[in-house]
C-alpha cells in the first residue's frame, strides 16, 4: 500500500517591503515578528484586500501619514 500523496492548498501571507507580515485584529498590518507571534495565512485574496482596507482606516483614524501602497503586498505560499 502506498502513502496518499497530499494535497497542497494555498493560502496568502501578507507582506511589508518583501518581509512577511501580519494584520493585528483591529489595528494594522505589521511585521510578523513585531508582537513575537507567526503570521497568519489568509485563504483568499479577497480577505487581504480587506486586511489591508481595514489597516489604512485604521491608520487614518489614529492621524497617521498614508503609507505607500508599494509598501503592501502579498506572497502566495502552499502548505500540505
Amino acid at each position: 500500500m502506498s502513502n496518499p500523496t497530499p494535497r497542497w492548498r494555498s493560502y496568502y501571507l501578507h507582506t511589508l517591503g518583501g518581509q512577511p507580515a501580519t494584520y493585528v485584529s483591529g489595528g494594522q498590518i505589521c511585521y510578523a515578528n513585531a508582537h513575537g507571534a507567526p503570521a497568519r495565512l489568509c485563504s483568499s485574496l479577497r480577505h487581504i484586500r480587506m486586511e489591508r482596507r481595514f489597516s489604512e482606516q485604521w491608520r487614518a483614524k489614529q492621524g497617521y501619514a498614508p503609507t505607500d501602497p508599494k509598501l503592501y503586498g502579498y506572497r502566495r505560499v502552499r502548505t500540505p
